[in-house]
């Protein structure tokens, strides 16, 4: 009789990244973002710069939640008040 063994490998659902992403405070064991520094989001494991005219930004999309004086947000960006007071006429 022949008895055949097999291995199986148990593998972390996303593979070892070999550096930590130059914007990213707090990785995993995996060198995954965990925490970015302020003025990015997370996306995948990686930072992204959020848009500097957010004044709070979603941290996990970047999308806009508040915007700074003489801004507004508009389809998760900020836009300039003028210009997007003028689009509503």
């Amino acid at each position: 009789s022949i008895t055949l063994c097999v291995v199986i490998q148990r593998m972390h659902p996303k593979d070892k990244r070999d550096t930590l992403d130059s914007n990213c405070l707090l990785g995993d064991t995996y060198n995954y973002c965990i925490k970015c520094k302020t003025g990015y989001y997370i996306s995948t494991g990686y930072c992204f710069k959020a848009n500097t005219l957010c004044k709070t930004f979603n941290p996990n999309t970047g999308a806009c939640e508040s915007c700074y004086d003489g801004f507004v947000v508009k389809n998760k960006l900020c836009v300039d008040l003028g210009s997007a007071n003028n689009n509503n006429q």
